[in-house]
């Protein structure tokens, strides 16, 4: 469904997620492409090195949207994967309440 695939798995150390993410960058909406490649540019990329003291400024630049449905999760973890330097995550809610946090 729209590019939408459910990944779930289980590791010893206790770590587990259940949740949807699109891969595959054919399929990301455009408003997704469009943001990739602002945050894929070097003037950010510089920005992002001066504020995480970190080197940002490789080439590949990686993002690929989540879907959290209800009863899904992601516990702590690392993100460190490969050569990684930055990770982040943008969580969108269209009916948030401030009062949430």
């Amino acid at each position: 469904e729209g590019g939408w695939n459910k990944n779930e798995d289980y590791f010893n150390d206790g770590y587990h997620f259940r949740h949807y993410n699109i891969y595959d960058s054919q399929e990301f909406p455009p408003l997704l492409l469009q943001l990739n490649a602002l945050l894929g540019t070097d003037a950010t990329k510089s920005y992002m090195s001066d504020l995480t003291g970190r080197d940002c400024t490789g080439k590949d630049m990686t993002g690929a949207p989540s879907y959290y449905a209800a009863g899904d999760h992601s516990l702590p973890h690392t993100d460190h994967i490969g050569p990684r330097s930055v990770a982040y995550i943008w969580h969108l809610s269209k009916r948030w309440q401030p009062e949430w946090g």
